[in-house]
C-alpha cells in the first residue's frame, strides 16, 4: 500500500503517491482535480506523448493549455515525456529507426487484434524512464496512480500491484478507492470549472469502435485520411514481408474492406463512447 495522509477535517485517509500516469482524458483529469483539492496526494503527473503526429491534437492541446497551467496553480507538476527515436506513427509507417519487422500496432488479423508494442514502448516504459531519472528503481519503486473508475474496475490489476516484469512501479487506483464512476469524473471536472477533455488516445488507435471511427471521419477528416494512409502503408509492408494481411479496424478481417470503405461518412448521433483505456493511462 502507498503511504496515507489524513484529509483536513475528515476521517478518510488519502493515498500519498509519487505520480499519476496521466493520459489527458476524463479519468486521469479527475485525478488532477482530486490532487488539487487535496483529496489525494500526488505531486507529479507524467504524460507520455507517443508523438505530436500520433496523439490526437485535442489531447495535446488539453494537456498543454488546460491541464498544465491548472496544475501549476495548485503546486502540481505536469511533465510531458517522449520515447527517444521515431514517434509511434513513424514506426508504424516504417520510418526512422523502425525496421521492416517493426509492426507496433494491434492491427486485426483473422483471429482478432494481434500483438502490439505501442503501449509498452511509447507509454509504460517512457514513464519508467522518467521515474528512473527521478531516482526510482526496482528496489525503490514509485507509487503510481492510474485513472480507472468503478465502471471499468476489470481493468485494474489490484491495489498495490507490482508487475514482476516492470518492478519500478507499484500501481494504485484512487478512483476505485473513492468509489467514483466515469460520470462522477465528468461532474468533478465540471464543478472545478474546467472544460471536459476529449478521448485520450492516438487518433489511429485500432481499438476504436466503428462509432469512434465514424466520429473521426465526420469531425476530423484530415486525421481519418492519415489513418487510411497508415493502414495502406502497413498492409504494403506486410505484403513485402510475405506476412498475412491485417486491418486497422475490427471490420476489416470480416469484410476484407479497408478503413475508407468499411467506415461510411454519414452523419450520426455520437454518444460518449471511449475505448476502455487500453493504454493504461
Amino acid at each position: 500500500m502507498a503511504p496515507t495522509v489524513s484529509n483536513e477535517g475528515g476521517n478518510m485517509t488519502t493515498p500519498r503517491g509519487d505520480c499519476v500516469s496521466y493520459g489527458g482524458g476524463v479519468q486521469s483529469t479527475a485525478l488532477l482535480v482530486m490532487a488539487a483539492r487535496k483529496m489525494i496526494d500526488y505531486p507529479l503527473f507524467i504524460f507520455a506523448n507517443t508523438g505530436d503526429d500520433s496523439e490526437h491534437p485535442d489531447s495535446l492541446d488539453y494537456v498543454r493549455n488546460i491541464a498544465t497551467p491548472y496544475a501549476k496553480q495548485h503546486g502540481i507538476e505536469v511533465v510531458e515525456v517522449a520515447r527517444k527515436g521515431p514517434t509511434l506513427m513513424q514506426a508504424a509507417m516504417g520510418e526512422g529507426e523502425a525496421t521492416s519487422s517493426n509492426f507496433p500496432l494491434p492491427f486485426y488479423g483473422s483471429g482478432g487484434p494481434l500483438n502490439r508494442t505501442c503501449t509498452a514502448k511509447w507509454k509504460i516504459h517512457t514513464v519508467g524512464q522518467e521515474l528512473r531519472a527521478r531516482g526510482h528503481s526496482a528496489k525503490n519503486p514509485a507509487h503510481v496512480a492510474l485513472g480507472i473508475s468503478v465502471d471499468e474496475f476489470q481493468r485494474a490489476k489490484g491495489e498495490g500491484y507490482q508487475d514482476p516484469k516492470f518492478k519500478i512501479q507499484i500501481l494504485h487506483y484512487p478512483l476505485l478507492q473513492h468509489n467514483l464512476t466515469r460520470h462522477d469524473c465528468h461532474e468533478l471536472i465540471a464543478d472545478e470549472g474546467l472544460p471536459q477533455p476529449g478521448k485520450s488516445s492516438c487518433f489511429f488507435c485500432p481499438y476504436h469502435s466503428k462509432l469512434k471511427w465514424q466520429h473521426l471521419r465526420v469531425t476530423r477528416p484530415d486525421l481519418f485520411e492519415k489513418s487510411v494512409q497508415l493502414e495502406r502503408r502497413y498492409q504494403q509492408r506486410l505484403e513485402e514481408k510475405g506476412a498475412p494481411k491485417q486491418w486497422i479496424s475490427a471490420a476489416g478481417p470480416r469484410s476484407g474492406m479497408t478503413l475508407d470503405v468499411a467506415i461510411n461518412d454519414q452523419p450520426e448521433l455520437f454518444g460518449d463512447e471511449d475505448c476502455g483505456g487500453y493504454c493504461h493511462t
